[in-house]
C-alpha cells in the first residue's frame, strides 16, 4: 500500500452532518473474467469515481463531487517555505476550482496551476469526474505538546470551520447504496473533507490514509 506524504482524514460533523465513511481500508478488489473484463467494477469507497452517472443513469449536468480540504497547524510548528508560521500556506488558493466547467475539450477544463485537484480528476477520468471544493486554514491554539488526545484536535478544528462553513449543504450531494453505486442524492452526509497538518503532533493517531470518524478522528 502506497502511503500519502500528507495526512488525509475523514471529518465527523456533529449530529447535523456526518463523515460518509465508517471505517478506512486503503484496498479494494475486482475479479476479472477469462477475457480480461472487470465482473465487479470499482464503483468507489468514499466517493464516485466518475459524477456523469448517478447509480446507472446519467447524473444532471450540474452533477460533481464536493470537498472541504482544511490546512492545520499548531501554535509551534516552524516555518516553511510555502507554509509560513501563523499564515496560511501560499498556494493554498491554488488547489481546487468552486465552479464546474465542462467544455469538450476535458484536458482544458480546469486549470492546472491554479486548480489543481479539480485539474488531475478531470484528466484522470477523461472528462467524467468533477472534484469541486474550497480551501480552508486553522490555526491551533495549543501547541502541539500541549493535546493529550486527537479527539481534541479534531473538536477544535470542528470548532473553527463551524465559523467559517454556515452552510453545509453544498457539500453533500452524494449518496452510496447498498449495492456500493453512488447516486446523486443527499444524504445528510458531508461527502469528504482532506485534513492536512503541517507537522504530526504526538497525540494524533498514526494513520497513512483515511481515518475512522466512529472513534472521534478527523
Amino acid at each position: 500500500m502506497k502511503k500519502i506524504i500528507f495526512i488525509f482524514l475523514l471529518f465527523t460533523i456533529s449530529n447535523m452532518l456526518k463523515s460518509q465513511s465508517q471505517e478506512f481500508n486503503c484496498g479494494f478488489t475486482v475479479t476479472t473474467g477469462g477475457d480480461n473484463t472487470v465482473s465487479n467494477p470499482f464503483m468507489g469507497l468514499y466517493k464516485p469515481v466518475r459524477t456523469d452517472l448517478s447509480g446507472d443513469s446519467q447524473a444532471p449536468s450540474n452533477a460533481h463531487f464536493p470537498v472541504i480540504i482544511v490546512f492545520v497547524q499548531f501554535q509551534n510548528d516552524i516555518n516553511g517555505f510555502n507554509w509560513p508560521s501563523g499564515l496560511a500556506p501560499t498556494y493554498m488558493d491554488s488547489l481546487i476550482a468552486d465552479q464546474k466547467n465542462n467544455p469538450s475539450d476535458w484536458w482544458n477544463a480546469y486549470n492546472e496551476n491554479t486548480q489543481n485537484f479539480s485539474d488531475l480528476y478531470c484528466e484522470i477520468s477523461r472528462g467524467k469526474m468533477h472534484m469541486l471544493g474550497k480551501v480552508f486554514h486553522v490555526i491551533l491554539s495549543r501547541q502541539a505538546s500541549q493535546y493529550s488526545n486527537d479527539s481534541l484536535i479534531t473538536r477544535e478544528i470542528w470548532d473553527s470551520l463551524k465559523v467559517k462553513i454556515p452552510d453545509w449543504k453544498p457539500y453533500d450531494l452524494w449518496q452510496k447504496g447498498t449495492d456500493g453505486k453512488f447516486r446523486f442524492k443527499k444524504d445528510n452526509l458531508v461527502d469528504m473533507i482532506f485534513r492536512i497538518h503541517k507537522s504530526r503532533g504526538p497525540a494524533m493517531l498514526q494513520r497513512d490514509c483515511i481515518g475512522s470518524p466512529e472513534t472521534g478522528i478527523l
